[in-house]
C-alpha cells in the first residue's frame, strides 16, 4: 500500500470498527475479560488500531532492568521514568497541542514503555547525537526531544535524526521542540550511512519494520558506528536480533516486556545492548 494511502488508513481508525474487535479477539482480551463495555468502548471510540499507547504498570521493573544498564541507580532511574510521565510537554501541552487532531489521535496519550525508557536513557546518557528508525505521529520523537531539551538547559546538548517514508509522520512534535530535530523522509538504509559518514551515534532506537533481516541491517549500521558507552534500543525484542548482536559483539544486553495498565494488548518486548563505556 502506498505511504499517503497508510497515512489516510490511519487517520480513520476510529471508524475501524471490524479491525479494532478482530485485533482484540485475536490478541484475547486480558484484564478486559468478562468486560464487554470497556471492549465496545474501544471498538466504537478509540482511534489506535495497530500502535497502542497505556500507562505501564511496571515501571519500577523498567527502572531495574536499565539500571545496570545505564551504570546508575534503580531509584535514580525511577526519578527518570516519572520525571517523563510528569512533564508539562509530554502531558497539558501535548493535549494543547492535539487540539482537532483528537480526531486521529487519544486526547492525552499516554507513555509507554519504549517512550519511558528511551526518555530515561537520553536523560542519563545526554548523547550528542540519537537516531531513530520509525516517526509516525512522533510521540517518540516528542519525548526523546524534550529529554534533549531538559540536558541542554543543563549544560548537556544534543541532536535527534529521525527516520521515516511516511509523509506527514511527526506531526506532534511542535515547533518549540523541533530545533535540535533533522527529521528525514528515507528509508534508514539510505539515511543513515552518509549521516554516520563522518559522525559517530550515543543511541540509536528501531521502531521501523518488524522484520528480523531489516532490524540487523539497521543495528549492524548503528553498531559499526556507535561511541563507546552507545546504546542501541530495538521495540521489537521478541526477535533474537539483538541478542545475538551483542554475544557477537560482547555488549551487555537487556529485556523487558512491558504490562500496560488496563488494556487488552500484552505489550510490548523491548531489548537493549550497550557498548563498553570508555574506561575512567
Amino acid at each position: 500500500m502506498p505511504e499517503r494511502a497508510r497515512l489516510a488508513l490511519r487517520r480513520l481508525g476510529r471508524l475501524r470498527w471490524i479491525t479494532k474487535a478482530r485485533n482484540v479477539r485475536r490478541s484475547g482480551t486480558g484484564p478486559w475479560r468478562g468486560r464487554p463495555v470497556r471492549i465496545a468502548t474501544f471498538v466504537l471510540l478509540d482511534p489506535e488500531v495497530d500502535t497502542y499507547s497505556y500507562p505501564l504498570d511496571n515501571q519500577d521493573e523498567l527502572a531495574e532492568c536499565l539500571a545496570p544498564l545505564l551504570g546508575r541507580p534503580a531509584d535514580e532511574v525511577l526519578e527518570l521514568l516519572r520525571e517523563a510521565v510528569e512533564d508539562v510537554e509530554l502531558g497539558r501541552l501535548l493535549t494543547r497541542d492535539i487540539g482537532w487532531r483528537v480526531l486521529f489521535h487519544k486526547r492525552r496519550p499516554p507513555l509507554a514503555g519504549h517512550h519511558l525508557s528511551a526518555y530515561a536513557i537520553v536523560r542519563a546518557l545526554a548523547p550528542e547525537l540519537a537516531v531513530e528508525s520509525g516517526i509516525l505521529d512522533g510521540l517518540g520523537s516528542r519525548t526523546m526531544l524534550r529529554a534533549l531539551q531538559r540536558n541542554a538547559e543543563g549544560g548537556r546538548p544534543g541532536e535527534l535524526w529521525s527516520f521515516d517514508v511516511m509523509p506527514g509522520a511527526g506531526e506532534l512534535v511542535p515547533d518549540r521542540l523541533a530545533t535540535r530535530w533533522s527529521p528525514v523522509d528515507e528509508p534508514t538504509e539510505q539515511g543513515l550511512p552518509a549521516l554516520l559518514a563522518e559522525r559517530s551515534l550515543d543511541f540509536f532506537i528501531h521502531d521501523s519494520l518488524p522484520d528480523p533481516k531489516h532490524q540487523r541491517r539497521e543495528l549492524v549500521m548503528a553498531l559499526d558506528r556507535a561511541r563507546p558507552g552507545a546504546v542501541v534500543m530495538t521495540t521489537h525484542g521478541w526477535s533474537d536480533v539483538l541478542r545475538e548482536l551483542a554475544r557477537e559483539r560482547d555488549l551487555t544486553y537487556a529485556e523487558f516486556r512491558e504490562r500496560p495498565r488496563d488494556h487488552f494488548y500484552g505489550g510490548r518486548h523491548l531489548a537493549w545492548a550497550r557498548v563498553a563505556p570508555e574506561p575512567h
